[in-house]
């Protein structure tokens, strides 16, 4: 940046030594304009990270917000020059820089809402959403052309060029590229346009077939209009008015009305692919107000008089050979001639080209006229073909955007009815909800009564022949599956019973109630204990197989006359009787009641002195488990049991429930029966 005026160098070395922060901020400012004029994106960036040190000097100012628009659009172009792995903070900054261009925006919209559009183009084109990149890079061009910002209208066709040449739409990006040449050379940037010209030599060609000249002295600007006023500026207009439609109908009415009106046409049709068939979608005629939409004719129909809509033969080469035609006397092209349209129509002229998207065809535009031979020139087919891309993407955009729409529409069908369908399951499951809860409520009923009943079965007397008795009866639920019975069968003869059996719950204690009373059939009448506990098995096996249930039990005898002891039982744990010097176990034996019928079950004896503890439990004792997952265990109930055997009676069952409790940090209590038995003088 240096001429008769300034000088780099020497200017820049004043303004640092004298600190002048404004001056250095508006130096920067111009200097980042220049690098991103000639795409040295990069090296305008650079810039951009000096000049931030000097921005708040001008900050308020209109050059300020030039700083970061032109910001914006370095970091742009500095993100596909990146690495993948620098990308992410590049892309963080633009959408900062953006940030900062909206609330200008919001402010003067007609001073800044143009820049806005331009960086969310860029920001947009990153992301990969075309579409919304293509309507705001018009919109930026647009508003930048009505607010008289000819440089920034530069800018942005030069930067939708770009982006247009990154997706592979090459045509439709010379269309911007000759825009914003066109936008320089009114701007009187003759060093830019040769620049553009020096990068891209078709330019220049270009602009003399379209009238366009430049002269380096005076950088004036000239245009002329191809016949029928079909030019640059038209083409590019008409890309706007259809980047943005979405609605499909309303895309090919809007189409057709607009190269009807420049094409020099008596009829204009519209062909579009679909599923490798060609289909009639719109067609236009000078007479017509509007444009008919037919909606998928196939393209060899014919009308009422059994003749052919249009020339197929044409049709299917355009497709194929994927070049525009034009052609006069067609009687004299042999590869046509022969087509029955042409032999019942005879139109003077012929224009038809393919719509083309990255290489693909999507479709045909077709014209005629059925008065004029050469009616159509290669200028005109050289600058719709050039449109062609445009309405290509445009088709695309608005058949996707309709698919979608129909999705979507289907998509709420199916939201409404699967919302009907789960209100109504919802409902069922609230009545099965309801139902279950009035189902709990007599469960729990019926829990409570037959835990009362269960209550009542056992015995209340707690002192019997002599002896004293302590018991302890926790089920885990309202009502378990242990029972017990305590009873002098004969003077000075004590019987105990006790018995656990499967489940839980009222099933549990039913099967106890059946349990109880087969046991008080027999306990009066059966000598000794392992004759009862052969008869109940028996009896059990016999009768009760089909409730497929079993039960664990021990009978303990105390013979008060004989001092001695007689018990059995069926795979019960083993119960302990606690003297002065040490602990006794009563070993356990043979199968659980119920499960075989010949299962020979045993009795011992033992000698039961004055002062002795019998204790006797079921498995809920030691099944419990502390913090860290161990059980509790018979081991350790028979170390307590030990220290505690010094215990006096009323004392002892309590004293080796809280034990347990503490041992398991207080996490869960005994699940079942525990009874002690202590001889002392009543």
């Amino acid at each position: 940046m240096t001429g008769k005026t300034f000088n780099r160098e020497v200017n820049l070395a004043q303004f640092l030594e004298s600190d002048n922060k404004t001056a250095l901020a508006l130096y920067y400012l111009h200097e980042i304009e220049l690098k991103k004029l000639y795409n040295k994106f990069k090296a305008g960036y650079q810039l951009v990270l000096e000049g931030e040190k000097y921005i708040s000097a001008i900050q308020g100012m209109f050059d300020s917000v030039i700083f970061y628009y032109y910001k914006g659009l370095c970091l742009a172009g500095v993100y596909y020059e990146e690495t993948r792995n620098n990308r992410g903070s590049i892309l963080r900054e633009l959408k900062t820089t953006l940030k900062k261009i909206k609330s200008y925006s919001e402010k003067s919209p007609e001073n800044h809402l143009h820049q806005y559009y331009h960086l969310k183009a860029e920001l947009e084109g990153i992301y990969g959403r075309v579409k919304n990149a293509i309507v705001y890079f018009d919109k930026a061009i647009k508003d930048a052309k009505e607010n008289s910002f000819l440089h920034q209208e530069a800018y942005a066709n030069e930067s939708a060029a770009r982006f247009y040449n990154r997706i592979g739409s090459d045509k439709i990006a010379i269309l911007y590229l000759r825009n914003a040449r066109y936008c320089y050379i009114k701007w009187g940037a003759s060093v830019k346009v040769k620049h553009l010209e020096d990068t891209f030599p078709f330019l220049k060609e270009y602009s003399q077939d379209l009238g366009y000249t430049t002269k380096e002295e005076t950088t004036t600007v000239t245009s002329t209009h191809i016949s029928g006023s079909l030019d640059i500026i038209s083409i590019l207009k008409a890309s706007q008015a259809i980047s943005g439609i979405m609605n499909f109908s309303e895309l090919l009415s809007t189409l057709m009305h607009i190269v009807m009106e420049n094409a020099g046409a008596s009829r204009g049709v519209l062909i579009l692919k679909r599923n490798e068939n060609f289909y009639i979608e719109a067609e236009k005629t000078q007479k017509d107000k509007s444009s008919r939409i037919l909606h998928s004719i196939p393209v060899d129909s014919s009308d009422k008089k059994s003749l052919s809509l249009l020339p197929v033969s044409l049709i299917y080469y355009i497709a194929r050979t994927k070049e525009p035609l034009i052609m006069d006397e067609i009687y004299e092209q042999a590869n046509f001639s022969g087509d029955t349209y042409f032999i019942n129509h005879n139109p003077k002229s012929i224009m038809c080209l393919p719509l083309l998207n990255q290489g693909r065809v999507i479709g045909v535009l077709y014209f005629e006229n059925v008065l004029t031979m050469g009616a159509f020139t290669k200028s005109r087919l050289q600058v719709l073909d050039l449109f062609s891309s445009q309405i290509a993407i445009s088709i695309e955009n608005a058949r996707a955007f309709q698919e979608i729409d129909e999705l979507n529409k289907n998509l709420e069908k199916k939201v409404e009815e699967r919302t009907n369908e789960l209100h109504a399951a919802f409902n069922k499951l609230n009545e099965t909800y309801l139902s279950l809860i009035e189902k709990e409520r007599i469960m729990e009923l019926d829990l409570r009564t037959a835990k009362n009943i269960q209550q009542n079965t056992l015995p209340k007397k707690l002192k019997i022949g002599g002896l004293s008795f302590e018991a302890r009866y926790l089920p885990l639920f309202e009502a378990g599956g242990d029972v017990y019975d305590i009873a002098e069968v004969e003077p000075g003869y004590i019987r105990v019973f006790l018995a656990d059996a499967t489940g839980h719950g009222v099933q549990a204690a039913l099967i106890t109630m059946i349990i109880k009373s087969e046991y008080e059939n027999l306990k009066s009448i059966v000598k000794y204990p392992h004759e009862l506990l052969n008869m109940l098995n028996e009896r059990f096996v016999m009768v009760y197989k089909a409730l497929n249930f079993f039960f664990t039990c021990v009978i303990v005898d105390i013979d008060l006359t004989q001092g001695k002891l007689y018990y059995s039982s069926s795979a019960h744990p083993e119960q302990y009787i606690i003297k002065k010097d040490g602990i006794v176990p009563l070993v356990t034996s043979a199968k659980p009641v119920g499960v075989l019928l010949e299962a020979d079950y045993q009795m011992k004896e033992l000698e039961y002195k004055l002062g002795d503890k019998i204790i006797l439990f079921t498995d809920g004792l030691f099944e419990e488990f502390d913090k860290d997952g161990n059980e509790f265990g018979e081991e350790r109930i028979k170390d307590n049991f030990n220290k505690m055997r010094l215990t006096p009676l009323q004392i002892l069952g309590r004293g080796l429930l809280y034990y347990q409790v503490d041992s398991l940090i207080k996490e869960s209590i005994c699940k079942k029966l525990s009874l002690l038995r202590d001889r002392h003088p009543v």
